[in-house]
């Protein structure tokens, strides 16, 4: 139970920093000079949402998570396992007497 409450903690903090990300992107394109390329809010959103490192962790946590799921899953599907030998024994017998 405190796991997921400190996760969600941790998702709070992450959206606060994103959010100040975003606020200061948006202020800093308010104020620049019309000189150069100006940014949309979409582009700076995809820009701060492509550069957070906490972002990108918690993508890749979730991705990890999944391809759990999925070998999880193929613990119950059947399995075939093929086991193969040969042997050969070849016998040279001399003797004085013959067989009847």
């Amino acid at each position: 139970m405190t796991s997921s409450k400190n996760n969600r903690l941790n998702q709070k903090d992450l959206l606060i920093n994103f959010a100040l990300i975003l606020v200061l992107c948006a202020s800093f394109c308010a104020f620049a000079k019309d000189e150069g390329p100006s940014l949309d809010l979409l582009t700076i959103f995809n820009l701060a949402e492509k550069n957070d490192p906490g972002l990108s962790s918690a993508r890749y946590e979730n991705q990890a998570a999944q391809e759990l799921l999925t070998q999880g899953k193929a613990l119950f599907l059947p399995s075939i396992v093929v086991n193969a030998n040969v042997n050969q024994n070849k016998v040279n017998r001399m003797s004085d007497t013959p067989f009847d």
